[in-house]
């Protein structure tokens, strides 16, 4: 018996002195090998009270009520909220929050920020009659500097585009779900090209779409040829027919990867393009779910599963690590060889999961934990609290938050993990790690 360290996992790992290999898949640092120290490994161990805590820093009081934070671990993007009222405010270099002028862009549907938070569009509608309104796409530098404006006509039917910006100049991809089709337009607003992602599909207002990009551009989506039906049912053709479909910074697409699963969910890229994770599913007709994630390679490499339908995907900053949540349930996972690290349950008596993030060597994974309420007319989350794990999962804090209602709660960790912010429906926290 002996002990390695694995250069992947951060770990101290038992080797049987019988198993020449670890693992055809797992890098292990090959300088490091220490017989029989198991005993003095296990004392050398800390405790938890051995890990750092964090304290509440700063609480910075917003001047309008928050809807959506845009928040982001990486330091070249400055805090964004859009407020109840529609305004877009971002954080000022006094620390408070101000509104960015901004160009006309109608009325505000979503706003998308790209990675780094370099660039940014609204969707916004401009109000006509009901079946003739016209959508407007307004594109800005994060000075608030308007680069360019798209518009059409949107038909009373027909769903809102998705939208990725690239952090490299500023340009657009749009994605249209019920045509199945990816407009990609320059730096000036300039159509540069036109893609249908299963050339000869039919019209679908059920089709599923997801797309991320990396921090150098390159575009991965995910999407069926059509609508998915239980499985049970007559439906001539239930599967999605799903596919993951990489696409270089100029719109080339470079390869495509079917999933096995009747329909795609979500999919996330991490910042080096390197790993992207996909979640997919299979309905049955009796309500029946079948789960799955995907890790992939950006070479199409299936790396493993899951049987998991996460809500969040989080990629740790330096791209080694994966942090999976559905609402009850949160996961570890190291990407280079897709071994789960750990899996924690969540009791619903403490809510459900609202946000997660991540430090870069995985040292600190942190999850927001909230009630959802239906209050007036939406929901809301309530008595929020922050769960802090360790790189083996053990829980080193828990942090009762500010119990006021927000939308849509969000939190993020400084890749070293020296401090944690938190946006709230009228405030801005920051904690500090002791």
């Amino acid at each position: 018996m002996a002990l390695i360290f694995s250069s992947e996992t951060n770990q101290f790992e038992l080797l049987n002195s019988t198993v020449h290999k670890v693992s055809d898949a797992r890098k292990v640092c090959p300088a490091i090998l220490v017989a029989s120290l198991l005993p003095s490994y296990l004392l050398a161990q800390p405790a938890a009270t051995d890990f750092p805590t964090y304290r509440l820093a700063r609480t910075v009081a917003l001047s309008a009520p928050s809807k959506t934070w845009f928040l982001s671990h990486l330091t070249t993007a400055r805090p964004v909220f859009l407020s109840r009222d529609n305004q877009l405010l971002q954080e000022a270099s006094r620390g408070d929050f101000e509104p960015m002028r901004l160009a006309s862009t109608g009325e505000p549907l979503s706003v998308t920020v790209s990675r780094a938070g370099g660039y940014f569009a609204i969707l916004g509608m401009q109000s006509q009659e009901q079946d003739n309104k016209i959508l407007l796409i307004t594109v800005y530098n994060a000075r608030g500097e308007r680069l360019y404006q798209l518009s059409w006509q949107r038909h009373f039917d027909t769903p809102y585009p998705l939208l990725s910006v690239s952090d490299r100049d500023g340009s657009l991809v749009v994605g249209h779900a019920d045509m199945g089709r990816l407009m990609f337009y320059d730096k000036a607003g300039t159509l540069v090209k036109k893609h249908d992602l299963f050339p000869g599909a039919e019209y679908g207002l059920e089709r599923v779409m997801a797309m991320d990009r990396s921090l150098d551009g390159d575009l991965v989506v995910g999407a069926g040829k059509r609508g998915a039906s239980p499985l049970g049912l007559s439906a001539r053709q239930p599967s999605a027919e799903p596919a993951v479909i990489f696409y270089t910074s100029t719109g080339t697409e470079r390869l495509r990867k079917e999933l096995s699963e009747t329909n795609a969910a979500a999919l996330a890229v991490s910042d080096d393009g390197e790993f992207v994770s996909v979640a997919a599913y299979t309905a049955g007709v009796r309500g029946n779910v079948k789960k799955r994630t995907v890790l992939l390679r950006n070479t199409g490499q299936e790396i493993t599963t899951l049987d998991l339908l996460p809500k969040q995907m989080q990629f740790s900053a330096d791209s080694r690590f994966l942090l999976l949540a559905e609402k009850q349930q949160v996961a570890l996972i190291a990407t280079a060889s897709g071994k789960m690290l750990w899996t924690r349950q969540i009791g619903s008596d403490e809510g459900m999961i609202a946000a997660v993030t991540l430090a870069s060597d995985a040292m600190v994974a942190a999850l927001l934990l909230a009630r959802n309420e239906f209050r007036r007319d939406h929901f809301v989350f309530t008595h929020g609290r922050l769960k802090l794990f360790d790189f083996n999962g053990n829980i080193t804090q828990n942090i009762m938050l500010n119990p006021e209602a927000v939308v849509m709660p969000a939190a993020v960790l400084a890749p070293d993990g020296t401090n944690l912010s938190i946006g709230f429906e009228t405030s801005y926290q920051t904690y500090t790690r002791e």
